[in-house]
């Protein structure tokens, strides 16, 4: 957001290089020397959702890309952009986007 102070912005530019790793909440709190909980509402308050939606939403647009631009199955692109559940990362990918990932690819143009 536009109001974010120093630490969150640091935050949200290290979880934008490292979402496609298996990065924790505690990484980014780390990353800022901050605790978990402090960093976790701090974070929720400035960007307006949580760590966990805020990657997820990162590699479920990352996930969209590759989708769009690579033939590879959808369960790679889940692997690729972080999600080391397939299940999981097609629940959050159909939340995000209102459809399965098989069906979102079979909707755009190629």
């Amino acid at each position: 957001g536009k109001g974010c102070s120093r630490e969150i912005m640091r935050a949200a530019d290290y979880i934008q290089k490292n979402f496609q790793s298996d990065i924790s909440l505690e990484d980014a709190a780390d990353c800022v020397q901050k605790s978990r909980n402090y960093f976790s509402s701090l974070f929720k308050r400035e960007m307006g959702m949580s760590f966990v939606d805020y990657v997820n939403h990162l590699r479920v647009q990352e996930a969209c890309r590759l989708l769009d631009t690579t033939s590879e199955l959808t369960y790679e692109v889940a692997t690729r952009v972080g999600f080391s559940s397939y299940k999981y990362f097609s629940a959050v990918f159909k939340r995000e986007v209102g459809c399965s990932p098989s069906c979102y690819r079979k909707q755009s143009p190629s």
